[in-house]
Order: structure tokens, then sequence, then C-alpha cells
């Protein structure tokens, strides 16, 4: 009988290579995603775990692979605080900006941004 040695590409019936392929996959594409950071650390992480029987004879081995990918970059706003009898508003726009009427019926800020209304 031919007996093959445990490698890589024989332990677990080649699990590890196909567990790697897949986290691979996902590193590539957590890369080319522009909301996360571009020069962001990533990695894969190959875990073979091998638990021998009490007579040395035999053991249990479980292979798993994980990914950690960057982050999604935070989206950075600002709201416009505003206090009325003791307690504080947020606001998307000044409150206290005028608005003109535009052409067309279109409400146009005075800061130059336009709303369609």
């Amino acid at each position: 009988m031919d007996y093959k040695k445990v490698s890589l590409d024989t332990l677990n019936s080649g699990a590890v290579i196909d567990l790697f392929n897949e986290e691979w996959e996902k590193l590539l594409e957590n890369i080319a995603d522009e909301n996360t950071k571009s020069d962001g650390q990533r990695e894969v992480r190959i875990v073979i775990k091998v638990k021998p029987d009490k007579n040395r004879q035999s053991a249990k081995t479980t292979v798993e692979a994980t990914t950690k990918l960057a982050p999604v970059k935070p989206h950075e706003s600002f709201v416009l605080l505003s206090g009325e009898g003791g307690k504080v508003n947020a606001y998307v726009s000044d409150p206290r900006q005028q608005e003109l009427e535009g052409i067309e019926g279109n409400v146009v800020e005075m800061k130059g941004v336009q709303k369609h209304g």
C-alpha cells in the first residue's frame, strides 16, 4: 500500500488550500473597495489544530482560515446646532439662512446650494 505523508495539499483533503483561496478573494475584494482605507493592512490567517488521541496513534485535525480586512472608511459630515429655550437641536442646514425663490420655482439657498422644491 502506498501511504502518503501529510502535506499542506493533502491535509484534510486539501481543505487548507480551498479555505485560503476563499479568504484571499475576500482580501482582494476589500483592497479594491473604494470605501476602505487604501493602505490599511489586511491579513489571511490559517490555523491548523491537531488533537492526538490518548494512545497517540491518531489525531483529529481541524483547519480554518480567517481574514482581517480593512474596515470601511467612516463617513464624515456636520450638523449645525442651535439652542431654543434651553434645548439644543441639530440641523442639516442652517435654519437661520434665508432662502430665495429661484428660476422655475426651485428654492436656492443664499450659499448657492440648490434645493428642489
